[in-house]
């Protein structure tokens, strides 16, 4: 799943030494996800893409038909600390991994070949 080298060098859990480090970054193409070597906070993410269905927020009595909201064309990730829905298949990162997402498709995986 290393299509892309180039980010060999981000991979490195060395600025992690110096505390707690979970980021999300974006230089507009790329979304660069790190999660602390630690497990701080927790990191996690969930694919979304056609077909659709109803999903219920964790925190809320609220559901919403995704099948009205997108196109069948439309497919990305989701990125954040805690999972915010229920009955969806989120993937918890693994310490130090590095994910980079693109037009809706992981990039580049550093602590695991292919996302099961």
């Amino acid at each position: 799943m290393n299509k892309n080298k180039c980010f060999d060098w981000l991979a490195v859990e060395e600025i992690n030494t110096y505390g707690s480090l979970n980021c999300i970054f974006s230089d507009g193409k790329y979304l660069l996800c790190y999660h602390d070597k630690d497990r701080y906070n927790g990191f996690c993410f969930v694919q979304r893409k056609s077909p659709y269905g109803m999903v219920q927020l964790v925190d809320e009595d609220w559901e919403v038909n995704l099948t009205e909201e997108k196109t069948p064309d439309q497919e990305g990730y989701i990125v954040a600390t805690k999972r915010l829905t229920k009955a969806e298949h989120w993937k918890d990162f693994k310490p130090g991994e590095f994910i980079v997402f693109t037009e809706g498709k992981i990039w580049y995986l550093n602590k695991r070949d292919i996302i099961v």
